[in-house]
């Protein structure tokens, strides 16, 4: 018994004795294996994160990527749109201009038509005079006794010397044959010549001498075909026709021309008239002008002029009702250098402006030529109609072209020259007479303020639309930018195909850079109501949307093809490629509002859309919010998977630079080094915050979470990170020398300056910062880690110091209990 006692004695001692220490090794264990097993944390922590941060990074970069998208649009556009712009503006600019100066030029040309055209009327109208005066005559006398009186009219030799005198005039033969002979006219070719006249198809219809007393047509058309027997290739035949037509020899026919001419015309119509008809001819316009005095139906100006078409009425404004204004307000009415006639060119405008209802205006009229307040109004009509209906067609008459021909002519004009027809206009330019004004410079006229003395020739072809070298063609706009911008080659071109000498093309390029930079912005708001960048915004939208840009294939490749060549195709950036999703502009921008808890470019938003593709209450959610119909939700979300799946990445890195991989990569190094991912706060409590259930901090895995950025780089992270380095944070050689150094500050160490060094040149704050950082993570994240990675009943560090207790105490025990037995071995 006392033999077991003491055996039994010296093993509780042994063992007890040993499990004293046996709890100290087991506790030191247990650190030892926390210090080192960080690398393996960290790493396990980085391993983790990157699959989570690829996986993550393409939807939280898609609002940024399509935002980044719209603003480099948005920059490209606005810097295109003045270009794109240039030649519609341009256009425009004309059209209004061609506009202005087609409703102006018979307006400036009317006092020149008016005074021209009296010249023309008062020089025509001596042979009118002549002609009715004559009729009128010769009607009267012959009336008085017909017939008998029209057989001595043609035939009596004696005839006033038979009547007593009683009669105003002589008759032709006595007048022909100076009272000798009888010419013999027989009684058709007395009725012929004197009242029926005769017609001659396709040649003339001349109406007898006495037919028409107003004009005296039949006067003067009888002497007409008679003169054209004189024509050496039609004269024969013409003299033949006449003389058959008449019935009368050609003596006979002669003789009537003669009668007409030297009597009737040299002495009778002066001596009635008291004047001759040169001096008649002003008085019988005026009266003819202001009631139809002569022609009450009016006169027909193509008897006065052959070049314009018959029928041609309108000059007077007495017809079909006389105005009663005096010979002496006729004068001054058509008096050129009266600044308030319609003849003078200041005086027209005047006019224009009471035809316009302006009541001071038509009041200044009425007092000026003491006109009344029924004939102001007949002038005003008479004037509107004459300029609308008759100058158009007397302007073409006088030179041969149309008012919008001219008009042409006067825009080439004014923007070469800053003239119209030689004088100086507009002054300030087409754009002053926009409302507000643009007064320049710049000018849109390349003339102004100074002529550029282009010729009409080369200017024509400068603003020649189907020409792809001209500053308004869409090709050739572009062609001009580069000629700006420095390009000889280009400006060699333009020079040939414009003729252009230097100095000529240096003008048209400063030109054209100071219209397209100052004008065309304020020109392109002026004609849509938009600024550039408001246009260039809409113009996103509807290319986004549809493909198109103001309803025109601009980008048929998309906007990412305006990036690279390798974007071309499917899928686009635009839901409208290839075909339109005929989304509203509403929709459109609803869809793009970033400030939209449901849009894909907020970053809430996102992940709805994403989830919609699957879940379709989430898919309801989205056609309520945006009032989308279910068709435009599908091919929204078919675009965006596409577009998400296949685009984002790529753009991530024609971005960044970094494949999705390597971007999940920097971003961890930088939510590490810094608490953030592309300088945002996305996870404000770190990584190990996504575990479930989660580890929230201080400390943190991140060191730069516990206060603030360290600034490391990503080179220094990749250094701290790499696994193969023995100064790194992940390799069990280097963890050591982390644990073993202290703060630079603190003492001299050659590990700290190998670790500075190593790493990418860490600075001293740096160092302080992993240094302070170390030792947290490893003791309180890390003995965290261990206890749910192994399943632990409690962390390391607890359940180390639990048994270390226990086996002290249950050592001391057990070596009591050995010293017990063995006293009581001895004891026996």
């Amino acid at each position: 018994m006392s033999k077991s006692k003491l055996i039994t004695g010296i093993i509780l001692i042994v063992v007890g004795g040993g499990l004293i220490p046996t709890g100290f090794f087991v506790n030191q264990m247990f650190v030892d294996q926390i210090a080192g097993g960080v690398p393996d944390a960290l790493l396990a922590i980085e391993e983790e994160a990157l699959p989570s941060l690829e996986e993550q990074l393409p939807p939280l970069a898609t609002p940024d990527v399509l935002l980044g998208v719209e603003d480099g649009a948005l920059t490209s556009l606005e810097e295109q749109l003045p270009i794109l712009g240039t030649p519609d503006v341009l256009l425009g600019v004309e059209a209004e201009a061609l506009k202005t100066l087609e409703e102006q030029l018979p307006v400036l040309a009317t006092p020149a038509v008016l005074d021209g055209l009296k010249e023309e009327t008062i020089e025509a109208l001596p042979a009118v005079i002549n002609g009715s005066v004559s009729a009128q005559i010769m009607n009267g006398t012959i009336y008085s006794g017909f017939p008998a009186v029209l057989e001595l009219f043609f035939n009596d030799p004696d005839w006033s010397t038979n009547t007593g005198g009683i009669f105003p005039i002589s008759g032709i033969s006595e007048v022909i044959t100076l009272g000798t002979a009888n010419l013999s006219f027989s009684v058709a070719a007395q009725n012929a010549i004197m009242i029926d006249g005769i017609s001659i198809p396709s040649v003339a219809d001349v109406r007898g001498l006495i037919n028409d007393t107003q004009l005296g047509l039949g006067v003067l058309g009888f002497l007409e075909i008679y003169n054209a027997t004189f024509d050496p290739i039609t004269g024969p035949w013409m003299n033949d026709t006449i003389q058959l037509l008449y019935n009368a020899t050609w003596e006979q026919l002669s003789a009537v021309a003669g009668y007409l001419i030297t009597y009737m015309f040299d002495i009778i119509v002066p001596d009635t008239l008291g004047m001759t008809p040169q001096q008649y001819a002003p008085f019988v316009f005026y009266g003819q002008w202001a009631n139809g005095s002569i022609a009450e139906d009016g006169i027909d100006l193509s008897l006065f002029k052959d070049t314009l078409p018959e029928g041609t009425f309108g000059l007077e404004a007495g017809v079909p009702n006389p105005t009663n204004i005096t010979i002496f307000t006729c004068l001054d009415l058509w008096d050129v250098s009266n600044s308030s006639a319609f003849v003078n060119d200041t005086g027209i405008l005047k006019w224009v402006g009471a035809m316009k209802g302006d009541a001071t205006l038509q009041f200044d009229l009425m007092v000026e030529f003491s006109l009344t307040p029924l004939q102001l109004p007949i002038l005003l009509n008479w004037l509107g109609n004459f300029m609308t209906n008759l100058v158009p067609l007397l302007v073409f008459d006088e030179t041969g072209y149309t008012i919008p021909e001219l008009a042409q002519f006067a825009f080439y004009e004014q923007w070469a020259n800053g003239t119209i027809q030689g004088q100086s206009i507009l002054p300030d330019g087409f754009l002053s007479e926009l409302d507000p004004p643009l007064l320049g410079p710049p000018y849109f006229e390349v003339g102004l303020p100074n002529p550029s003395n282009l010729s009409l020739t080369k200017t024509m072809n400068l603003w020649d639309e189907a020409n792809n070298y001209t500053f308004v063609n869409m090709n050739g706009i572009l062609v001009w930018v580069g000629a700006m911008q420095g390009d000889v080659i280009l400006q060699g071109n333009l020079s040939v195909v414009f003729s252009l000498t230097g100095d000529e093309l240096t003008i048209l390029l400063v030109w054209l850079g100071n219209f397209m930079t100052n004008l065309v912005p304020q020109l392109i708001e002026y004609e849509t109501g938009y600024t550039v960048p408001e246009l260039a915004q809409l113009a996103f939208y509807e290319q986004w949307a549809n493909g198109t840009i103001q309803g025109q294939s601009i980008l048929p490749d998309g906007f990412l093809n305006e990036l690279s060549a390798s974007f071309a195709g499917a899928p686009y950036f635009e839901v409208g490629l290839p075909s339109p999703s005929n989304l509203s502009l509403t929709e459109t921008m609803s869809l793009w509002n970033k400030t939209n808890a449901y849009a894909f470019v907020n970053m809430d938003g996102i992940l709805v859309w994403l989830g919609a593709i699957t879940n379709t209450s989430l898919q309801s959610a989205l056609i309520t919010t945006f009032g989308i119909s279910a068709g435009e939700l599908t091919v929204l979300l078919t675009w965006l998977g596409n577009f998400f799946t296949t685009r984002v990445p790529q753009l991530i890195e024609y971005e960044t630079g970094y494949t999705i991989p390597e971007l999940a990569q920097v971003s961890f190094y930088e939510q590490w080094a810094n608490g953030t991912i592309q300088g945002l706060s996305i996870l404000p409590d770190g990584f190990l915050s996504e575990l479930d259930p989660p580890l929230l901090g201080p400390p943190y895995f991140e060191v730069g979470l516990t206060e603030g950025s360290t600034g490391l780089t990503v080179s220094q992270c990749e250094a701290l990170w790499d696994e193969t380095s023995e100064y790194s944070l992940v390799s069990a050689s280097g963890i050591n020398k982390w644990y073993s150094v202290k703060k630079w500050y603190e003492e001299e160490s050659t590990t700290y300056d190998d670790l500075r060094t190593n790493n990418d040149g860490l600075s001293h704050e740096q160092m302080t910062r992993i240094i302070d950082w170390l030792p947290q993570f490893r003791d309180e994240i890390v003995n965290a880690l261990a206890k749910e990675e192994m399943s632990l009943p409690a962390e390391p560090y607890a359940l180390g110091t639990a048994l270390l207790i226990g086996l002290g105490v249950g050592g001391g025990t057990l070596a009591a209990l050995g010293v017990v037995l063995l006293l009581l071995s001895k004891r026996k």
